[in-house]
């Protein structure tokens, strides 16, 4: 704890019972003395920082924090009567005058900071050898002591907090070239009222800039959440330096746990410089494949990977966010002045639902858009895309299938042929065309309706015949992309976002927007492993291309799948 044991020339303090300031010599610390005004006895403290202090016109309440810079307190301004966050620099720094004027000048171009979602500075001076700094009291909790407590962020949650340090730091950049250098949970304060407020900025950047400092063991910047340029201590930092931390601190919040931990700063260091973070989804997996992309270039060990500028920061989260929104299907709100209906009245609903998509089956039937089978048990099997072929036998009456019923081709013509009066009729769902994947995936059309089906879209035969194309052309392209070798990572993953745009904006002309959200969220789920397959080749190739020319690679994290709802 910085101050004890060390006692100023004078000790200042208040009367806690009339509040009236008073001054009493170092000699009488410790001891009893009487309130010169309303002649109270109270004793004199023994330490340099207790409640009751005076420092420059400040009345010092609480600690609310310690750190290798000093203490934190919660104070009072005297002549203004308001609550005051009071950073008091440990002795060790206020000893170097060249940091003192560095520090000082770095909070006069603090001051000038005028943005909501950062903490203002209000004075930065020194009293009886002490320098300390004054800013803005917010009474709130920090993102690390909300992570400290076991909370893990919901993904909407996290990216709206995120954007908004994002926007204050975008405008410290902008308007005064000011870099954070030290992005990390504990500076990041959420008001009871739900704003943002960004702490300690300019701080870090005095300490930067003094060699000296440095080489005392005071690290500038927290290694959990530095990013590799930092962490090699280059000099030509700037603001890509922070959005990497930013994306590490986002990180953290997603998935309750460090980019990167070890048992010491250097040996932190030394992984943040050469390995790579654990994928966010295989430690989350409700966190989206847009927001996994989003971390994996922010975190990028390459800065020439990562985000040019914090606007594109910014417009990549409100993208991850849109995307989210329209992932989500839309459930609508019981109202609280309604009660909810009894159990078997919602048991009712489920059985007319059923009830009438078999309806709408045996009307189908009856229009001649099934075909019957003739053998044990019914199979479609896909001889090319879009076309099926039927296996015909002459053999004994068909058994009706114990499963449920399987999904054929729209085009497929109805037997002409009589069967036999005991043969078993066995109702069809709507005949549908559906593309396959690849002929390894027969039935893969039927799949796709029975699992979107399973979340709650069943689309109708007139909705199957407008996507039907529209998903033969998507499967069609990836599967292209897939074989095409001589493409590169970049080119890649560039041409999955206009595959996935250009489907996702034809889908929404052939259905409403909550039936393409729910259809494009499934194309979402299922695209991942293929882009996968896709991208990890093109992504070795670079990789052993950096190896050649002795460049350290690129932040290896698997990208995420394009972005379903793009702008």
């Amino acid at each position: 704890m910085i101050g004890r044991g060390m006692l100023m020339p004078e000790i200042k303090f208040s009367c806690m019972k009339c509040g009236s300031e008073i001054e009493a010599e170092t000699t009488l610390a410790g001891k009893v003395m009487q309130c010169p005004r309303c002649h109270n006895a109270l004793k004199v403290p023994d330490e340099c920082m207790v409640p009751g202090m005076v420092l420059g016109g400040y009345t010092l309440e609480k600690m609310l924090g310690q750190g290798g810079m000093g203490e934190v307190w919660l104070a009072t301004q005297t002549s203004m009567g308001r609550k005051v966050a009071l950073k008091i620099l440990n002795p060790s720094l206020s000893k170097d005058k060249e940091f003192i004027k560095r520090f000082t000048n770095e909070m006069k171009m603090v001051g000038m900071l005028d943005h909501q979602g950062i903490v203002s500075a209000y004075e930065a001076g020194n009293a009886n050898g002490f320098y300390f700094l004054a800013t803005s009291y917010v009474d709130g909790e920090t993102i690390a002591s909300m992570l400290e407590s076991g909370k893990v962020f919901k993904e909407k949650e996290a990216l709206e907090v995120v954007k908004k340090v994002a926007e204050a730091l975008k405008y410290a950049w902008d308007k005064y070239q000011i870099l954070h250098r030290d992005i990390k949970p504990a500076n990041i304060m959420i008001e009871k009222g739900g704003e943002v407020k960004l702490m300690d900025m300019g701080i870090s950047k005095s300490l930067k800039e003094d060699v000296s400092i440095t080489m005392t063991g005071i690290i500038v910047g927290t290694p959990y959440y530095m990013s590799p340029e930092q962490a090699k201590a280059e000099r030509d930092i700037d603001q890509r330096a922070d959005i990497y931390s930013l994306g590490a601190t986002l990180y953290h919040m997603l998935t309750g746990r460090l980019p990167y931990d070890a048992t010491s700063a250097m040996a932190i260091l030394a992984r943040v410089i050469s390995e790579q973070a654990t994928l966010v989804r295989k430690l989350n997996s409700n966190v989206s494949p847009e927001c996994e992309m989003l971390i994996g270039k922010m975190m990028s060990k390459d800065k020439n990977q990562r985000q040019a500028s914090w606007q594109e920061v910014i417009d990549d989260i409100e993208e991850t966010i849109e995307n989210d929104n329209l992932a989500a299907p839309i459930i609508p709100e019981v109202p609280e002045n309604i009660p909810m209906k009894s159990d078997w009245l919602m048991k009712a609903g489920v059985i007319l639902i059923i009830a009438c998509f078999v309806i709408v089956s045996i009307a189908l039937i009856k229009r001649g858009e099934n075909r019957r089978a003739a053998s044990s048990d019914i199979e479609v099997k896909d001889d090319a895309p879009g076309v099926d072929s039927e296996k015909k036998t002459d053999s004994a009456p068909v058994v009706k299938s114990k499963g449920p019923p399987r999904v054929i081709s729209s085009r497929a013509q109805p037997s002409v042929q009589e069967q036999p009066a005991d043969v078993v009729k066995e109702p069809k769902s709507p005949a549908v065309e559906i593309p396959d994947t690849s002929r390894k995936e027969p039935g893969k059309g039927a799949t796709i309706l029975s699992e979107l089906a399973d979340r709650g879209l069943v689309l109708s035969e007139k909705e199957i015949e407008k996507v039907a194309p529209i998903l033969k052309d998507y499967y069609r392209d990836l599967a292209q992309l897939k074989e095409n070798r001589s493409a590169t990572f970049v080119e890649k993953r560039d041409k999955i976002k206009a595959i996935v745009y250009d489907t996702k904006k034809k889908v929404e002309s052939k259905l409403s927007k909550e039936r393409a959200a729910i259809l494009m969220k499934y194309l979402d789920d299922e695209r991942y492993q293929k882009v996968h397959d896709i991208l990890a080749p093109a992504q070795m190739n670079q990789r052993r291309l950096h190896q050649r020319t002795d460049t350290p690679p690129a932040h290896a994290t698997m990208p995420a799948p394009a972005s379903t709802h793009g702008k």
